[in-house]
C-alpha cells in the first residue's frame, strides 16, 4: 500500500494505492468485515497544520488504510526507526521509508480529547487538565461516493459540541468524507480513526496525549460478557512513538460511572448518545437507548419511564433480541446494574430481570473505579491527575469488588445462580 498526503490551505486529501498484495477487503472496528469503496478521503481542519512531523503524516494516515494493507506500507516521507517498528510489530507490515536519523517526536504538553459528545467522552473531558482540546469528527458528503444516510444527526451533534465551546473548552470540529471509504456505510476503518484531525494538528496544538471516551466494559470486559486482560491496544505504541500516548482514563469506569460523571459536570446537559429522534432527541428505540435509560431510572430508583414503555413494546426487535436468546448479553454488566434498581413491573423486562436475577449489592461494584486502568490506561505524565480525580471524586474499588472484576463471565453467573 502507498500512501500520500495532498495539502491544500487547511484542507488534507489522502491517496491510497493498492500493491498487486492487497484486497478491497480487510477487517474493521469490532473485528467486523469492510469493503473500500474508493481510493481516497479528505480531512478538513478547522485551522492550519503548520507541518507536522513525518510520524504524525504517517500515523494520520495509518488511522484511516490500515483495514486494507496486507504486507507493506510506503508512506509520502521517510518515518522514523521509531515508528517503523511499532507499526512493523502492530501489524506485521513492511514500513518504509525510513529516515534512520529522524527522532521521534517529543510529546507536548497539552491533552487533546477525541470528543464526540457522548456521555463517556463528556466523562473523560471533566478529568483533563482545563486547557485540553476537544477534536470533534464531523462527517460530510463525498464527492465520488453517494450519500447513504441523511447528515441530521451529525449536524445535531456538532451544535451540541460548538456549545461546549462556549463554555470556555477549547473546541476544534474536524470535518471528513472518510466514513465514505468503508461498506457497510456509515463505519470508521478503524476505531482510533477518531483521532485523525488531532493526530494532524497535534504539534500546532503541542498536543502530548490522545485521549478517548473507551470505558471499563469495552477494555476489560469484552463488552459486558467476562473479563479479559488483553494486552495494549496495537495502536498504542506508534501514538505514543508519535508523542501522542492514548489516554483513556474511562476505561476505569462503567457505563454507569461515566454518566454520573459526565452529568455533574459544566457539559453534562450537552451530552447524548444518541440524535435518531425527533428533533435529534435519543430515538428511546435502540439498544443503546435501552441501556441509558435504564441507567437513568436507576439513579432514580424510579420505575421505568413511560415514553420507554411506549416506544419499546415486547414485539420491538429490540425486544425481541433479547428475549429470544439466553445470556450472556451486550453490556450485561449494566444490564444487572439497572435492573436491580427500576421497577420493571408489567414489562417485558421483568422477565430479563428473572433471567439475570441482579441484586443491588452484587452489582455495587460498578460504581467505583477499577484501579488498573490507572497503569494500563493511562501515561505516566497524565496518571497522578487521574488517580486523584478518581480516588477523591469516584472511589476506587475495594479488593473485593477488583476480585469481581477480574473474574467476571457474564455466562457462569446466570448459571450458577
Amino acid at each position: 500500500m502507498r500512501l500520500g498526503w495532498g495539502v491544500d490551505g487547511d484542507t488534507w486529501r489522502l491517496r491510497i494505492g493498492l500493491h498487486p498484495e492487497d484486497t478491497l477487503a480487510g477487517i474493521g472496528q469490532d473485528g467486523r468485515d469492510i469493503q473500500l469503496v474508493t481510493d481516497g478521503c479528505r480531512i478538513e481542519l478547522p485551522e492550519s497544520a503548520g507541518e507536522p512531523h513525518p510520524d504524525l503524516r504517517a500515523l494520520s494516515a495509518w488511522l484511516v488504510a490500515q483495514p486494507w494493507a496486507k504486507r507493506r506500507v510506503v508512506f509520502d516521507l521517510p518515518v522514523s526507526p521509531a515508528f517503523a517498528e511499532a507499526v512493523g510489530r502492530g501489524w506485521a507490515v513492511e514500513v518504509g521509508p525510513v529516515d534512520p536519523e529522524l527522532a521521534p517526536r517529543a510529546a507536548g504538553t497539552v491533552a487533546g480529547l477525541s470528543y464526540s459528545g457522548g456521555l463517556d467522552s463528556v466523562a473523560v473531558s471533566a478529568m483533563l487538565p482545563p486547557g485540553s482540546a476537544h477534536v470533534h469528527l464531523r462527517r460530510v458528503p463525498h464527492p465520488r461516493v453517494p450519500n447513504r444516510r441523511g447528515l441530521a444527526e451529525v449536524a445535531a451533534a456538532e451544535r451540541l459540541v460548538r456549545a461546549a465551546g462556549e463554555r470556555d473548552r477549547d473546541v476544534l470540529v474536524v470535518r471528513t468524507d472518510l466514513e465514505f471509504l468503508t461498506l457497510p456505510f456509515p463505519m470508521l476503518p478503524t476505531w482510533p480513526a477518531f483521532a485523525v484531525g488531532l493526530v494532524l494538528l497535534a504539534d500546532r496544538r503541542r498536543l502530548g496525549a490522545a485521549a478517548f471516551g473507551t470505558v471499563l466494559e469495552s477494555r476489560f470486559l469484552r463488552n459486558g460478557v467476562k473479563f479479559s486482560t488483553a494486552g495494549a491496544s496495537p495502536w498504542a505504541e506508534p501514538f505514543a512513538v508519535a508523542g501522542v500516548p492514548m489516554l483513556r482514563p474511562a476505561a476505569g469506569m462503567t457505563e454507569v460511572l461515566t454518566m454520573r460523571v459526565a452529568g455533574t459536570s459544566g457539559l453534562g446537559d450537552l451530552a447524548r448518545s444518541c440524535f435518531a429522534g425527533e428533533s435529534q432527541l435519543p430515538c428511546l428505540a435502540c439498544a443503546k437507548c435501552l441501556r441509558k435509560e435504564l441507567l437513568n431510572a436507576a439513579a432514580r430508583r424510579g420505575r421505568l419511564p413511560t415514553r420507554l414503555r411506549r416506544r419499546l413494546p415486547e414485539s420491538h426487535p429490540v425486544a425481541r433480541r433479547l428475549l429470544d436468546r439466553e445470556p450472556p448479553y451486550y453490556f450485561q454488566d449494566m444490564l444487572e446494574y439497572a435492573l436491580a434498581r427500576v421497577d420493571v413491573s408489567g414489562h417485558w423486562l421483568d422477565r430479563l430481570r428473572d433471567r439475570l436475577r441482579p441484586t443491588v449489592a452484587g452489582t455495587a461494584w460498578a460504581e467505583h473505579y477499577y484501579p488498573l486502568a490507572l497503569d494500563l490506561e493511562v501515561p505516566a505524565a497524565w496518571r497522578p491527575a487521574a488517580e486523584r480525580y478518581a480516588r477523591e471524586r469516584i472511589g476506587l474499588m475495594t479488593p473485593a469488588e477488583v476480585e469481581t472484576v477480574r473474574t467476571w463471565d457474564a455466562a457462569t453467573r446466570i448459571a450458577g445462580s
